[in-house]
Order: C-alpha cells, then structure tokens, then sequence
C-alpha cells in the first residue's frame, strides 16, 4: 500500500480534490453528479490516497479502485445513514458488534464510535484489511476493534478469493468469470471463531460477502440456541441470487421480523 504509514493529514485533498470534498459537504453531491465527481476525481487523483474527516472519524481513502471510499467523498448524504441510525439503537449503551465482510471498516468505525464495547471484525481481502487497519490507529480504536483474516463459511477450507479490480468491495469466492487477481483465503465457520473469541452472544451482526452469506450463517443458526440469537442483523440482500438456501426467509420463520429496509439492505430483528 503507498505510503500508509504517513501521519494523517499528509495526504489532505488539494486541488481539484480539495474542491470536489468541499461540494460535497457542502450538500451538492448527489444523484448522477456523483459519478462525475469520482470520474474527475480517478482523473486528477489516481490511486493516491486522501485524508479525510468523515463525520468525526478520520479516515484514508482509496477512491480510484473502492465503492465505498469513493462514495465517502463525493457524496454529501451520510453513507447508510438510516442503517447506522437503526444500529445505534441497539448499542449505544455497549455491548457486541460483529463484522462480517468488513472492507476498510466503514460499519465497525462507526459502531466503536455509536458506543459498542466490542467489535470483531472479519475480512479476508488483505489490500482492504491494511486500509482497515490504518483508519483503527487513526481512531485509537485498537483497544475496541479486533480483525481477523480470513473468512466465513460451512467448514473449515482454502477458497479462492477473486480481488476486482475496479471494485475492491466486490471480490468474490463465487464469480469466476471476474477479470481479476486470484489469493487464497482461509475460511472458517463462524461458530469456531466466536469460541475462539470468547463471544457467546452478539448483539448487532452485519454482514455483507457477495452471496455467502448463505453459507457462513446457517451453520451458525441451525445449531444456536434462540437465546444466543443476535438482536439485530444487518443483512446484504442483494445476491440472493447466489444463495443456495434462502438464509433471510429461515431467519424470519425462526424468531426474527424485518425492522426496517434500505436500498441495498434488510434489518432483522427479535424484539418487540
């Protein structure tokens, strides 16, 4: 990764970067002028990296090859706000949050600084791990965010992760066909990893691993006590395509309602 060990703020926008980052705040980034934002940005900036304060948390961003880092700084709406609302009512008191397909940290940040007390974070793409972990020591959230390596599945094996290169936030273990960098990843059931960590229970559950979601959560659920249920997940739902069981109608036929729906996510949830 370039240069990641600079202090933050060494890479603060200039130019044309400094400009876009200020129309965003100040409210004019949105819609389709969003994408001419990132266009100009790839242009003018290239794969350098930025420094920027997003909603309190400081961050460094890749926006030229990441969904989510880009969106970060062309647009003026905070990213997921109504899903952070939502989780934020659920740990702002403490307690437990789990990370599954975690990418630079985006949700995790957020949740150390909504009040949980702990978060695990689950992320086997190791060029968006270091991203992660560099956002952790601006935030001196090293005492709250553990993050681990690898990623979750039905059994214990070693997958091929596909890294896209136009969308770090899109690498897959199930596309073959995406032109792409091939590593190999370890994988683990979630179960073990929580044993291994000492969780008993979770409180929030986010997870979104480009349709294995399927495949990391029944294992899980289908041996948990209802006792031991997260009260909240946080589910990506947009690739139930490459389910081969349909984990979000189990959940809700096992203790779980919808709470609330987003664009690209459900949230579920056992309470009242």
């Amino acid at each position: 990764m370039k240069n990641s060990n600079q202090a933050f703020g060494y890479y603060s926008p200039i130019g044309v970067s400094k400009i876009i980052c200020l129309l965003a705040k100040v409210g004019l980034g949105f819609g389709s002028i969003k994408k001419i934002y990132a266009k100009i940005l790839t242009k003018f900036n290239g794969d350098n990296p930025l420094d920027i304060i997003y909603h309190n948390l400081k961050f460094r961003l890749y926006p030229h090859n990441n969904t989510i880092e880009s969106k970060m700084v062309v647009s003026s709406k905070l990213r997921e706000g109504k899903e952070l609302k939502v989780i934020s009512s659920f740990i702002g008191s403490g307690g437990t949050f789990l990370d599954i397909g975690a990418n630079v940290g985006y949700y995790s940040l957020m949740a150390a600084k909504l009040g949980a007390d702990k978060i695990l974070a689950i992320e086997p793409n190791p060029i968006v791990l270091d991203r992660f972990k560099t956002n952790i020591k601006f935030n001196k959230y090293e005492k709250k965010i553990k993050v681990c390596k690898l990623g979750i599945g039905e059994k214990k094996d070693i997958l091929e992760l596909r890294l896209s290169h136009t969308d770090m936030g899109s690498s897959t273990v199930l596309n073959n066909d995406l032109d792409s960098d091939k590593i190999k990843i370890k994988i683990i059931p979630l179960s073990d990893l929580l044993q291994k960590e000492a969780i008993k229970k979770v409180d929030v559950l986010k997870i979104d691993i480009e349709g294995f979601e399927d495949r990391a959560l029944f294992p899980y659920f289908e041996k948990l006590e209802k006792k031991f249920y997260p009260r909240l997940i946080l589910m990506e739902d947009s690739s139930q395509k490459e389910w081969g069981r349909n984990i979000l109608e189990w959940l809700l036929a096992n203790g779980y309602h919808v709470l609330a729906r987003t664009r690209g996510n459900i949230l579920i949830t056992t309470e009242k």
